[in-house]
């Protein structure tokens, strides 16, 4: 990593978690108890709120968007790039728990997976979604 990148990486692991500790627990609550459902639909006006507030993550996700697109985003764009962010992480702990069944994984080529691990050689996963 060169040290540009290492220093940025550092500012942002530095930043102040924005959300308070009582709306934290109060998503993680309803994540558990009520579902997935409720929280992913809760995701909308939380992605909102931290698209129209957080100044610098909005303008680097703007120029995220607008370098890989190859022209300037729109603002609904944007809002899709936080919310994927935010799905992401409720996704993640909810599978951080153990709790497989909210998702639906189909596995290919299983076969080739198991000759790796019946030769006792390692293999890579790669993975998408």
């Amino acid at each position: 990593m060169t040290s540009a990148k290492a220093l940025h990486a550092h500012r942002w692991a530095a930043l102040p978690e924005r959300g308070t500790p009582a709306l934290l627990w109060l998503i993680a609550w309803i994540a558990m108890h009520i579902g997935r459902w409720a929280a992913r639909l809760l995701l909308y006006p939380i992605t909102l709120y931290f698209v129209s507030s957080a100044h610098a993550a909005r303008r680097v996700s703007y120029e995220y968007l607008k370098r890989v697109r190859g022209r300037p985003p729109y603002w609904w764009h944007v809002f899709r790039h936080f919310h994927c962010f935010a799905a992401t992480i409720l996704d993640r702990v909810y599978l951080l728990r153990g709790e497989f069944e909210h998702f639906d994984v189909t596995l290919h080529e299983t076969e080739i997976l198991h000759r790796q691990i019946e030769s006792g050689k390692g293999c890579i996963l790669l993975g998408s979604h």
